[in-house]
């Protein structure tokens, strides 16, 4: 609530009761509570940053602000997504550095604001070696390897059956290593194979994909 509308209430208050009226608070002419504050996030450059705020009370309007001076001064935003509850923008690095609030006002022109949020701009894991195709023999062990560069990080390989167009989690413990280990055959020699590496913060980097070629025939002793 604003400083000025306090003010009135509060000098509106007095009179009421010095002349007998019934003296009214400003908590008693509204009842906008916020109940969810919205939080900052953790995204890549160039994905959604998507702040959320739920207010209870009559009539709401909202507002979403933003800080280029962390917090002193305050300007409206002009997307349409500015005046929802919800308040998406892309993330980069024009804005990692603002902060944002959202002004909420009732149908008695009260206003509360939220809680100060921001966007934290991650790069995700960074893959320092890529896994690399193999090529053994039916029935040996095909070995990829990926290493990687992050906080907390997690594995999981992936195979793919129609050249890459869609992708399935591998269910063998191996596939959550960063080393992935399969029994070569005609069955997957036609597969691709990829890793996706998520840190902790939930932001995922995926490797390069990568096949087995199946030799044939055998080897034989030169005499």
């Amino acid at each position: 609530m604003s400083k000025v509308k306090v003010l009135l209430i509060i000098i509106l208050s007095m009179f009421s009761c010095r002349f007998g009226y019934v003296c009214v608070g400003a908590e008693e002419l509204s009842d906008l509570v916020i109940v969810i504050q919205p939080k900052s996030v953790t995204v890549r450059e160039e994905e959604a940053a998507v702040f959320r705020v739920k207010a209870r009370g009559n009539g709401l309007k909202y507002q979403w602000q933003y800080s280029q001076d962390n917090g002193k001064t305050w300007k409206n935003s002009s997307i349409a997504a500015a005046k929802t509850e919800e308040y998406t923008i892309k993330a980069g690095k024009a804005n990692c550095d603002q902060k944002f609030r959202c002004v909420i006002t009732d149908e008695n022109g009260i206003d509360e604001n939220s809680e100060i949020v921001g966007i934290n701009l991650v790069s995700g894991p960074e893959i320092t070696k890529q896994p690399e195709s193999v090529t053994v023999r039916e029935g040996e062990a095909a070995v990829f390897r990926v290493k990687a560069r992050g906080n907390g990080l997690k594995y999981q390989w992936q195979y793919s059956q129609d050249n890459g167009k869609t992708w399935k989690n591998s269910s063998i413990a191996a596939a959550k290593t960063e080393e992935y280990t399969i029994k070569a055959g005609k069955a997957n020699c036609d597969q691709k194979f990829r890793c996706v590496i998520m840190d902790i913060y939930g932001v995922e980097s995926i490797s390069d994909s990568t096949y087995i070629l199946l030799l044939e025939g055998f080897e034989t002793d030169i005499l």
